[in-house]
């Protein structure tokens, strides 16, 4: 699954994982990558299911490419309304 996440500092950062409890415990603790290290996640904003690895990875280097206001459109779409992100 492809996510997106709204760090501290306001901005965005976006990856990809099988199991996003698990991966957003690891941001939340400092070990999920550097740039979380460095800005630690707020919220998760938004998760799109995906078929597989492949795609998720076509997923996430396309909402890369995209300027601030079109990935905040991509999270209404996808809008994240779990309760274990802490925000």
């Amino acid at each position: 699954m492809l996510y997106l996440l709204e760090c501290t500092d306001g901005s965005l950062y976006a990856g990809i994982t099988p199991d996003l409890a698990a991966r957003y415990a690891k941001h939340c603790a400092g070990r999920g990558g550097a740039y979380t290290r460095s800005h630690p996640p707020r919220r998760i904003l938004a998760v799109m299911p995906c078929a597989d690895r492949g795609a998720a990875t076509r997923a996430e280097i396309a909402l890369k490419k995209q300027p601030r206001a079109e990935k905040l459109r991509w999270a209404q779409q996808w809008a994240w309304s779990g309760a274990d992100d802490g925000g």
